[in-house]
């Protein structure tokens, strides 16, 4: 297969609240500039949202937009950035969104989950926080296991692919099913966000160490460098797969101070199979 780059992006929080002392448009301006730039660079082939574009369904402080006001943020980010961008996306849902699935649709124009074919590789997008969706009552939503059944068919509709998952999060529920299909060797990695900070963790033994490549976020802000915002690269090269945290320099505010971010690559993982 030809190599193809991906961009993975988590956790962007356009929204009521305001993050490192900028305004929500200046940060989406910001984020757009570091896509645009990386695609000049060396062209890319996709870009993967893994959710939290906003706070619509919150349950606390102010609470979500969107059962208290009608707005929906996510909306303004499928109608306003998506747009911009120079490659196609996708947007999976996260935790702050629990539209059910005909609002999802309409208001980002895709589906919960999906799946794509892309070379020797399988992604399969699957919906982590499914549950409880159109709430009546503020919610920082309900979290979904992995549906084995319907992953497990949709690899066999492929046998001859890779898979990497993608989701916002993944929480262990250590169940043998779970476990024997995520240890399966076809299976490579899990790619996620919500945590809002950038890492390569590793699976329990039982789900044969399979690496996390977590995303961070253009959401929480601090000086220790554990929040900077960037995106993560996602090389798929035949029989190899490899990543990036790209982190954006910038300056920020924290707590009535600034600080500066140098531009960097961090938490690096390469695959062989």
């Amino acid at each position: 297969m030809e190599k193809t780059r991906l961009l993975l992006i988590s956790d962007v929080h356009y929204c009521q609240e305001e993050y490192g002392g900028i305004s929500r448009d200046e940060k989406l301006r910001r984020l757009l500039d570091q896509i645009r730039l990386e695609h000049e660079k060396e062209p890319v082939s996709y870009i993967l949202f893994l959710g939290d574009y906003s706070l619509d369904h919150w349950g606390w402080k102010t609470f979500g937009t969107w059962l208290t006001a009608g707005k929906s943020y996510t909306k303004d980010v499928a109608d306003r950035f998506m747009q911009a961008l120079p490659a196609p996306y996708y947007m999976l849902p996260g935790n702050h969104e629990q539209y059910g699935e005909a609002l999802w649709q309409q208001l980002t124009g895709c589906s919960r989950s999906a799946e794509f074919v892309v070379g020797d590789y399988l992604l399969l997008l699957w919906d982590s926080y499914g549950a409880d969706l159109d709430p009546t009552e503020h919610s920082d939503g309900t979290y979904t296991p992995p549906d084995i059944a319907k992953l497990r068919a949709r690899m066999d509709a492929h046998p001859d692919k890779k898979v990497i998952l993608c989701s916002h999060y993944f929480m262990p529920a250590l169940t043998e099913e779970e476990a024997a299909f995520i240890a399966d060797p076809r299976v490579l990695c899990l790619c996620q966000g919500h945590t809002h900070f950038s890492a390569v963790n590793r699976l329990p033994a039982e789900y044969g160490s399979k690496p996390v490549l977590q995303t961070g976020a253009w959401a929480s802000v601090g000086p220790t460098g554990a929040y900077s915002w960037g995106v993560r690269e996602l090389v798929l090269e035949s029989g190899r797969l490899s990543s990036a945290y790209l982190v954006w320099g910038q300056t920020l505010g924290y707590r009535e101070k600034t600080y500066t971010v140098a531009p960097c690559r961090k938490d690096e993982a390469e695959i062989c199979w």
